[in-house]
């Protein structure tokens, strides 16, 4: 038996071996050198690594690689301001495919001034079953003849990832131009992948009429096409700016129509046109249509982006789930947002298949719908489910009718329930039922509103005394921070009188971030407590045992210059058994005790405006 556990430990070291062995490192100082490393790495059997110099590789012919083996490409630049590949506006840079299932990996490096008949002017990536990833890279100043300007990526069954790079300046040829100006991310018929574009800036990329295109020029910024089942999409802490289109949805498009699930949070989407006078194209900032999904678009900025043309809607976000799943709209700044017909911030579709549908938290500021046929200055909800409504904040929005919100339904028994919300100063109405279902309004301050048949229980049409209306984005002009000019101050009505009930449970946060329910009671409106005061969050206690060592760790708080441990004897006897111990600075603290012991334990953060709430209470036990 031994000798048999011998031999096979033996196999084991020799397999890991030659694993080790089965990958080859190229480093490259030339366009030469580097067609050589990818054309030998095709078929050598393993997997590859090619190091490539700091420079300039301007390229007489598109580098490329194409393999059917199950081997990894890795090409690693020097950083992408110090190598750069460069087709001088005749050929594509890099051409990438695995038929099998490797992956490719593309780190560091600058693809410009490329030019490609099909897809990727810079740049295309293709895996069948391998993952594709581009990372801290630059794609800038390229063009597609079709699709693809900046740069195209593929797959099926592997995930793709663009993650911390910069597209910039691309576009597609104005006549036979179809979609996606700067990135073109698509998962085939069938396939399984996720796709994830994190930390990355889209910026001034371009599409023009493109009357050869199928269907309409879409996504000047990024493209994005999921034809699979199952798949995750993530798109997360982008910046997305100043895309033009003007066939189609310029910021960011995606299209899923089988069943996905869909995160897409903490996006700044700012300055993006679609459309133009006689073609109108809805979701100037983003364009989302979906099938059955499941959809979290939280703690995004979209800002100053515009659909133009006749029946354009979605100013900043036109978003559709058009057969079944869920649909959470939490904690989003829509501002200076237009539309030329319906949905200046926002254009929202949900259809009766949807079991859960929420906008929580959101700010609709300065939007505007069309002023002669449009409605929803600030959000045009069209839903056949139920939806909740909770914490918005509506003011100064504008339209022909419902300069706030309008709400449209055609379905049987279907309803709005709108709660601790703020609708001012938007004209020429706050809020306008459109359809056949039922609205109803609780604990809100709605300007207008107190003769309507929707306001309810808790309802006040009161000013709701903002800090500072001339300036909704506050003193740093960043929208979601503690100054915000629509904060309310101590005295408003608003402050401690909407109803803990209706804030939706995911939301545990207001939309600057600061704690949402504080005082024991949620503020009406997107802000919680008063303007210009930060809160401190409340930290998280971890407790672990080790025979009779007890350790404590909390998460450490913005803002805190200290924190204090609260303990109490098991059993919980009454408040005067509580104890505390002041911990300074310290996120941590482990102490032996006896066996038997048995505690309460709770951690608190302060500074000098107060304290924090207390952590979670954990119970300990040393047996």
């Amino acid at each position: 038996m031994f000798k048999e556990l011998s031999g096979l430990s033996c196999l084991v070291v020799v397999f890991l071996l030659a694993t080790n062995l089965h990958a080859a490192t190229f480093n490259v100082t030339i366009p030469a050198e580097f067609q050589t490393a990818l054309t030998t790495a095709q078929t050598n059997g393993e997997s590859d690594t090619i190091n490539v110099a700091a420079g300039n590789y301007v390229i007489d012919a598109t580098l490329t690689y194409f393999t059917e083996e199950r081997f990894d490409l890795a090409i690693v630049g020097a950083g992408a301001a110090s190598t750069i590949i460069d087709g001088r506006g005749e050929r594509q840079c890099l051409n990438l495919t695995n038929n099998s299932g490797g992956d490719i990996s593309v780190w560091g490096l600058t693809c410009r001034n490329g030019r490609a008949a099909n897809l990727g002017g810079g740049l295309s990536i293709n895996c069948v079953n391998g993952a594709a990833t581009l990372s801290h890279c630059r794609i800038e100043d390229n063009v597609s003849d079709r699709s693809a300007g900046g740069a195209f990526i593929g797959g099926l069954n592997g995930a793709i990832t663009v993650s911390s790079c910069v597209v910039d300046g691309n576009w597609l040829d104005p006549v036979t131009g179809d979609d996606g100006g700067g990135l073109d991310l698509y998962i085939d018929t069938g396939g399984t992948g996720n796709i994830t574009l994190e930390n990355s800036t889209i910026t001034n990329n371009y599409i023009g009429e493109c009357p050869s295109a199928v269907g309409s020029p879409d996504g000047a910024g990024v493209f994005m096409y999921h034809l699979g089942s199952g798949g995750t999409i993530t798109v997360r802490n982008n910046t997305i700016s100043n895309n033009t289109a003007l066939g189609g949805p310029a910021g960011f498009y995606c299209r899923a129509p089988v069943d996905s699930t869909l995160v897409f949070d903490g996006n700044t989407v700012s300055g993006n046109a679609s459309g133009r006078s006689t073609v109108g194209v809805s979701g100037g900032g983003v364009h989302i249509q979906l099938n059955v999904a499941s959809v979290i678009f939280s703690n995004n900025k979209i800002i100053n982006n515009r659909a133009f043309g006749p029946w354009a809607n979605g100013g900043g976000v036109d978003l559709a789930v058009e057969t079944g799943g869920s649909c959470e709209i939490i904690n989003n700044t829509f501002a200076g947002n237009t539309a030329q017909q319906h949905g200046g911030g926002m254009s929202l579709y949900m259809a009766n298949g949807l079991t859960r549908a929420v906008v929580a938290g959101n700010l609709f500021v300065n939007n505007e719908a069309g002023t002669e046929d449009g409605a929803g200055g600030g959000l045009m909800l069209n839903s056949e489910c139920n939806v909740a409504m909770a914490n918005n904040t509506f003011y100064d929005n504008n339209a022909s009718d419902a300069g706030g919100l309008s709400y449209y339904t055609e379905g049987t028994g279907r309803s709005l329930t709108i709660a601790n919300d703020i609708f001012r100063s938007n004209t020429p109405d706050p809020i306008s039922n459109m359809g056949t279902g039922s609205l109803t309004a609780t604990y809100s301050n709605v300007q207008g509103g107190s003769d309507e048949s929707w306001f309810g229980t808790g309802c006040i049409d009161s000013n709701p005394a903002f800090f500072n209306t001339a300036s909704p984005q506050g003193a740093d002009g960043i929208y979601a921070t503690v100054d915000d000019g629509l904060h309310l101050i101590a005295a408003s009505p608003s402050m401690n009188t909407g109803n803990n009930t209706f804030v939706p449970g995911t939301v545990t946060e207001d939309i600057a971030g600061e704690n949402r329910i504080q005082n024991t009671t949620v503020d009406m409106g997107a802000y919680e407590g008063v303007a210009g005061t930060l809160t401190l969050k409340t930290p998280k206690l971890t407790v672990t045992t080790s025979g009779t060592t007890i350790s404590l760790s909390w998460t450490s708080v913005s803002g805190a210059t200290g924190y204090t441990l609260f303990y109490a004897p098991y059993p919980y006897t009454g408040t005067e058994t509580i104890g505390s111990i002041d911990m300074g600075t310290q996120t941590g603290i482990s102490f032996n005790l006896w066996q038997g012991a048995a505690f309460y334990v709770a951690v608190q953060a302060q500074n000098s405006a107060g304290s924090s709430g207390y952590s979670n209470i954990e119970l300990f036990l040393i047996e």
